[in-house]
C-alpha cells in the first residue's frame, strides 16, 4: 500500500483545480482520504464563492495558488500518517 499525492493541484491556466481522490489516493487505513476531501472540497467552495465576487485575473491567480499552498501540506501528512497505520495494521494481523 502506498499514497499519491498530486504534483499541482492548479493548472497555470486557473482553469483546472484538483480535489479529493483526484489530487490525492490514501490506503484505507483511518478515513484519511474521504476527511481530507471533504476539507479540500470546503476550502475550495469559499474560494469559488469570493471569486465570482472578484473579476480580477491577478486576485484568481493568488486565491487559487493559496488553496494549492494550504491544502497539499495537509494531504502529504495525512497521505504519510495514513501509510504508517496502515502498516501498523499488518503488524498486528502478524
Amino acid at each position: 500500500m502506498s499514497s499519491l499525492v498530486a504534483q499541482r493541484y492548479v493548472n497555470e491556466s486557473n482553469n483546472m483545480v484538483l480535489v479529493g481522490d483526484a489530487a490525492h489516493a490514501f490506503p484505507p487505513a483511518g478515513g484519511f482520504g474521504m476527511n481530507t476531501g471533504l476539507q479540500d472540497a470546503h476550502n475550495l467552495a469559499w474560494r469559488l464563492a469570493l471569486l465570482l465576487r472578484s473579476s480580477t485575473d491577478r486576485m484568481a491567480k493568488s486565491i487559487l495558488d493559496k488553496y494549492e499552498s494550504d491544502r497539499k501540506p495537509i494531504a502529504t501528512q495525512n497521505a504519510a500518517l495514513s501509510v504508517r497505520n496502515y502498516n501498523r495494521t499488518l503488524r498486528i494481523a502478524k
